[in-house]
């Protein structure tokens, strides 16, 4: 059902992002990235919260407490020099996890082993928001912006993400006697369209993908 403000249904959504150049060169580094999906909102309020203090006390999210884990993805990454991006250097592997962090508030962490990733196990978890801006069609969008340790880990290199795979499935729990899910829709029309703004840096590169994210 396609739900309505005052009848919101439980929905789940993701998507696969590719980035890649017209010239085969290494992509930008993410700067922003910024994901809606029609009609679809947050309902962290209902759910276990984890924050990005939490995690960062412990140097681990295994400190979560159940329920609080809304997504799931997968990264792939290449670091190479910062100055050159016609080599496309080491490649990095990440699985990330993004809990709730309270109404309209994420925290998100790469996590994996150091044998994926260049010998990094552990890095900082960061926060991220879910917001009207940017939302299609009554819904919200979801900005995240990883901390510059993240993209640019030591001088002279960065580390540019060349595809990106995302999950917040369809989680649903009693409240009150209603059924609420962590992401509900408010108002879709047949196909569900979806946007995802991948803003690049050291230079402005912006790759704006938008898709159907299957039916209502």
């Amino acid at each position: 059902g396609k739900g309505t403000k005052s009848k919101p249904v439980p929905v789940g959504v993701g998507y696969t992002m590719n980035v890649s150049t017209a010239d085969g060169s290494r992509p930008e580094a993410v700067k922003q990235l910024t994901e809606a999906w029609e009609g679809v909102r947050s309902y962290g309020k209902y759910f276990p919260k984890c924050t990005a203090a939490q995690i960062a006390a412990a140097q681990s999210d295994k400190v979560c407490p159940k329920g609080s884990l809304v997504g799931t993805g997968k990264v792939h990454s290449l670091v190479a020099p910062l100055n050159d991006f016609s080599t496309q250097g080491a490649t990095c592997d990440r699985d990330t996890h993004t809990y709730n962090a309270g109404q309209n508030k994420v925290t998100v962490i790469f996590t994996g082993p150091g044998d994926k990733c260049l010998g990094t196990a552990y890095t900082s978890p960061f926060s991220g928001k879910w917001s009207d801006t940017g939302g299609i069609g009554g819904g919200q969008a979801t900005i995240t912006i990883p901390p510059r340790e993240q993209t640019y880990p030591v001088p002279g290199v960065l580390v540019s993400t060349t595809q990106l795979s995302f999950t917040f499935p369809k989680r649903v729990i009693t409240v009150k006697g209603k059924k609420v899910s962590y992401l509900m829709s408010v108002g879709c029309k047949g196909k569900r369209s979806a946007k995802l703004i991948y803003q690049g840096q050291p230079k402005p590169e912006t790759h704006t993908i938008t898709a159907s994210a299957g039916s209502c």
